[in-house]
């Protein structure tokens, strides 16, 4: 693991930082103790301890055990995914424990596909989806401790996608068992921020409310000898969940009597990490609006990236009514809507970056695609069901078009598509087709209680099975849908 030297002036800035880390919120060390963790090396810096009580840790399934145990907190995650996992090595039904947990009514004769099937399609309960996220968040600690100073964006995509699954099944159901897990989840993953850690953003000159990563080659190439820098969208993808599930507890009187002042610390750390990211941006056009800069390609922010700050600022605005927030978010949208290409057929596509991205600053390939990327599609259109959903309106028939484009062709017939229109798109290699794995999630967030997106959604899981080998739990991205069935 990379080690850095700590800069002396940092060191007792770093020793109140560390007696945070090691001891907790509410456990600071001597003064001497913590002189001597100054010196402790950024690799021990980043062990705190993990422990997640919410959910016991995996058990051994009895196999014949009831439904009752087997559908418990502890075990019914396991459960699901041994059933599923018999089920697609060919097991007949009959002999594999447990499947009659999970579906209500098993067709006499059905084959082990069929009754797979039938699971992933009607079976959703919120116990499993408690084990798998219980199992996910601790995984996310564990690796960005394992990744030390060379942690890249996992903590803020996985990690991400898990914590909006959460969010998801708390507002479907009001079970606080979401939110006690995120709650336990998102206090640790501060304390990997960089001002928790004391790590200083050589990009920016400054720490950031963040979670920076390393660049070892330079942010700007081989020649740029800056190396951490903090992005704004990791900063906005790690503050969606965590601002949405802030806006969820202040909306709640009971909620914020318990959790309140958890959600406004929530607040107070994206406000101050969104006004650094402020001076990320630069004017475009006649200057009177501007747009996210990117430091580690030195271009304009792609729409899907800056959506995903917005709807962390969609949350900021429902709980302060800011109208600074609004302004940002209305500019968003019409940085979205500027860049649609409307079609006769009554649909619309967009690319991948702004309108006002110049040839001369476009720096990969995709910048030229017609239209954005099916799985980048799924990562800019929830930003629209937020937006919507907070009062702030798109321009007629917008989303009706979207929704068009989404069942007449991006989900059509069960089968993938590279892009969101078919003019100048391709087939999907084989080595593009994990990237799918996060985008039904992506498209079901955008219309969550439309039935035919539902439906569509559900084909789509059954139907490319060499891409979702493990269901709705191949990824985290696609337990976001999973959440979103749960009753």
């Amino acid at each position: 693991m990379k080690k850095f030297e700590l800069q002396t002036r940092l060191r007792p800035i770093l020793a109140t930082l560390l007696a945070f880390l090691v001891g907790g919120s509410e456990h600071w060390l001597g003064a001497a103790a913590a002189q001597n963790l100054a010196q402790t090396t950024v690799e021990e810096a980043f062990a705190p301890h993990v422990s997640f009580e919410t959910i016991p840790r995996r058990q051994s399934i009895d196999l014949d055990s009831t439904c009752e145990e087997a559908l418990s907190e502890a075990t019914a995650f396991y459960a699901y995914e041994a059933v599923l996992v018999s089920l697609l090595a060919g097991t007949s039904p009959d002999e594999v424990p447990h499947v009659d947990c999970f579906v209500t009514e098993r067709p006499p004769g059905a084959t082990a596909q069929e009754v797979h099937d039938l699971i992933l399609t009607t079976s959703f309960e919120r116990n499993v989806l408690l084990g798998y996220l219980n199992f996910r968040f601790e995984r996310s600690i564990e690796r960005t401790i394992e990744q030390g100073y060379d942690r890249g964006g996992f903590v803020a995509w996985p990690g991400s996608y898990v914590g909006e699954a959460a969010l998801l099944a708390f507002r479907r159901t009001g079970d606080v068992r979401f939110l006690i897990l995120f709650k336990d989840y998102f206090d640790r993953l501060l304390l990997l921020s960089d001002p928790r850690l004391g790590i200083i953003d050589q990009y920016h000159g400054r720490i950031m409310n963040s979670w920076g990563y390393n660049m070892p080659a330079g942010v700007l190439g081989e020649a740029d000898h800056r190396e951490w820098v903090a992005h704004v969208t990791h900063f906005g993808r790690i503050m969606t969940p965590a601002m949405g599930f802030a806006s969820e507890v202040l909306d709640d009187p009971a909620l914020t009597e318990e959790y309140g002042s958890w959600a406004y610390d929530i607040l107070r750390f994206f406000e101050t990490g969104w006004h650094q990211f402020e001076a990320d941006r630069r004017p475009f056009g006649d200057g009177t609006r501007s747009w996210y800069w990117r430091p580690i390609d030195d271009e304009f922010e792609p729409i899907n990236h800056v959506t995903s700050l917005g709807r962390a600022l969609v949350a900021a605005y429902e709980i302060t009514g800011d109208p600074v927030y609004a302004r940002r978010i209305e500019e968003i949208i019409w940085v979205f809507e500027d860049a649609m290409n409307v079609h006769p057929s009554g649909t619309v596509s967009w690319p991948y970056s702004p309108s006002f991205q110049t040839p001369s600053s476009m720096q990969s390939g995709i910048d030229t695609e017609y239209s954005e990327y099916t799985w980048k599609a799924a990562i800019t259109l929830p930003f629209v069901e937020d937006a919507r959903r907070a009062g702030f309106p798109m321009s007629q028939g917008v989303s009706d078009s979207i929704r068009n484009r989404l069942t007449g062709f991006v989900l059509a017939n069960g089968i993938w598509k590279r892009n969101i229109h078919p003019y100048g798109a391709r087939p999907i290699s084989p080595g593009e087709t994990s990237r799918l794995n996060p985008a039904l999630g992506g498209f079901h967030m955008t219309f969550p209680d439309d039935s035919e997106i539902a439906e569509l959604i559900k084909q789509m899981m059954v139907s490319n099975q060499d891409i979702y080998d493990r269901g709705w739990f191949t990824h985290p991205g696609t337990a976001r849908s999973f959440a979103l069935f749960i009753q």
